[in-house]
Formats: structure tokens, sequence, C-alpha cells
């Protein structure tokens, strides 16, 4: 084949080169944009926070770099030049295509990011959730994290309903669906204000329980479904004057009335060491076991793996503790 009728090659599109290796600073670009823009260097600076001496040396190399003048420095500020408007014209539109781009590798890595959810009853948050989240984010800071507080029976049908990835419960046979492993058993006392009559007894028996105005939980399982297990050993009616599932308001309304309730001791140790309520317990004892669960059938992201360790690190260091019981408790 001769020369004249062998095909010539075609030459590479500009797509298939890829883009070209000639660029632009963006921060040079930026000054360039906003100097323009305000006619002063005064104008960008205040807009920028950058000194106009910066700014200034910063135009000038691109300046240099392309062999052009985009400015004309005047007495009152700048004037751009033909090929300033050139530059000008596009430069809007360069700095919003990479802000947009920016933008949009953020929002990308924002829903790559691994996200866990936990719910637990109040007497649980009180003591243990902030120093879980705190650790959590020290070992993951880009882990993002729900936390539900709610109370026992409603924590429980957070995980049924897939709500959230785990939770604090106090079941100890659960459904078969729960996987689940414990955490800590705590005793469970009658909480009563110091002026109360039960505050001078060594213990509270469980045939006196109904004799006493109780707040108790509203739901029916959980700290609740507990109650009603121990009660019921003896037959002793499990009444209440009060029901309640804010930890906090079960509180207040034991310490400015003549009411008891029941509960983990943990859940209002700061009180009971301030003087302002009592723990005395029953007779027999009662305790209360508390698991971490997931469901069964949703196999476990690294981020649920660790989220439950880290929920047994603390509640473990924080067993570990010697506590120094309030004056007033018995």
């Amino acid at each position: 084949m001769t020369s004249k009728t062998r095909p010539r090659r075609r030459a590479a599109s500009a797509t298939q080169q890829g883009p070209s290796t000639q660029i632009l600073d963006s921060r040079r670009l930026l000054y360039f944009y906003y100097v323009a823009k305000t006619g002063r260097f005064v104008g960008a600076e205040a807009a920028l926070g950058v000194a106009q001496s910066a700014m200034s040396r910063q135009i000038q190399q691109l300046e240099s770099e392309l062999g052009l003048q985009l400015l004309e420095r005047t007495g009152h500020g700048v004037t751009l030049t033909p090929f300033g408007e050139i530059l000008y014209r596009d430069a809007e539109d360069i700095l919003q295509r990479m802000s947009s781009t920016i933008t949009e590798l953020r929002d990308a890595a924002s829903r790559n990011a691994q996200s866990v959810s936990i719910a637990a009853p109040p007497t649980f948050t009180n003591v243990y959730m902030a120093d879980i989240i705190l650790r959590l984010q020290a070992r993951h800071p880009t882990l993002r994290v729900r936390a539900v507080e709610a109370s026992s029976g409603s924590v429980m049908n957070q995980l049924t309903g897939g709500e959230v990835d785990c939770a604090i419960v106090s079941l100890a046979n659960p459904p078969r669906r729960i996987v689940q492993r414990p955490l800590l058993t705590e005793p469970v006392t009658v909480i009563c204000s110091p002026s109360h009559p039960v505050a001078k007894q060594k213990d509270v028996p469980r045939s006196q329980l109904h004799e006493l105005d109780l707040v108790l939980p509203a739901a029916l399982n959980g700290s609740r479904a507990l109650l009603r297990e121990y009660f019921s050993v003896e037959d002793v009616p499990l009444r209440s004057l009060i029901e309640a599932d804010s930890l906090a308001l079960s509180r207040q309304l034991v310490m400015q009335r003549r009411l008891c309730t029941i509960l983990p001791t943990s859940s209002c140790e700061e009180q009971i060491a301030a003087g302002d309520l009592v723990a005395v317990a029953l007779n027999p004892p009662l305790a209360r076991t508390l698991y971490i669960a997931r469901l069964r059938d949703h196999s476990p992201a690294d981020a649920v793996r660790v989220l439950m360790d880290v929920t047994e690190e603390v509640v473990q260091r924080k067993q570990g503790r010697t506590r120094r019981p309030g004056k007033r408790s018995r």
C-alpha cells in the first residue's frame, strides 16, 4: 500500500486525551474574581478576610503565569482589561462548579458514613449513655450515633420494630428473634424521701408494699413486668397511686410528697448521695439484670458490634468503681 492510499490516523479528540494540563490556581482565581467583582482590593479583603497585599501578590503571579494583564490599577480601585473580562466571565462558573463538586463529595461521604442507633430506658441513659457516646466518638469520629430514651416497654418495641440497631432490655427470657448479652445485675430498692416513715426501716418486706403510695412505671413490660413477678410470689397486689415512665418525674414526686417508688438504686445515686432520697432494701431482695440486645435475623454491621462492645466496656468500668453510698442509704 503506497503512502497515498494508506489511511491517515485520526487525531485523538479532546475527550480521548483527557483534560488539559493547563490549569488555573483556584486560590488566585478566587482572589481575582472578588477583586474584579468589587472593583477594589479593600472590598475583596472585607469579603474574604485576606490581606490586600497577599491578594495583590497572588493576582500578579496569576498574570505572570498567563502572560497577560488582567487588571488595570487605578487610584480608585481596579478595572478589567479585555483579557480580564474574558477570565471574569468564566470565573464565577468555574468557582461555582468547584464548590458544587466539594458539596457533592461531602454529601456522598455523609451518606456512606456508618451510623448506629440504640434505645435505652431512662435509668440506664441517666448513668451510662453519655460515656458510651463519648467513647464511641473518640474511637470513630465519623460514626453517627442516635440514642433514644424511652420507657422499658417502648425500648423493646423500638428494637423489634427495627427502629434501632440495639437496645438495653431487662427480659431474662426474650423472644427467639432477640440475641442479647448480659451487662450488669443491680439491686432494685424502695426509693423515698428522708422524711418518709419507710426511710427509718432496715428493709421493706414484700407484704408491706401494697400499703405504700407508689409511683410505678406505666409500661406493662420491662420494669413493671419485673415488679409484677416479684409481687405475685406472695399474691401481693401490684398497686400504684401514680404511673409515670419519666425517671425525672418519678424522682421529683417522691422528693416532694409522701410517695415511694421502686427503682434500681443506680438511677438515684446523685440524689441519694446528696441526702435528697433514701434507698431501702426490699425483703426478700430484688435485682434487675440488664442486657444489650439486637435482632437475630439482622447480621450486625461493624458499627453495631463496636457499639455493643463499647457499651459493655463502659458498664464494666463504672461497675468496677467503688461507690460511696449516701449517708441516708439503707
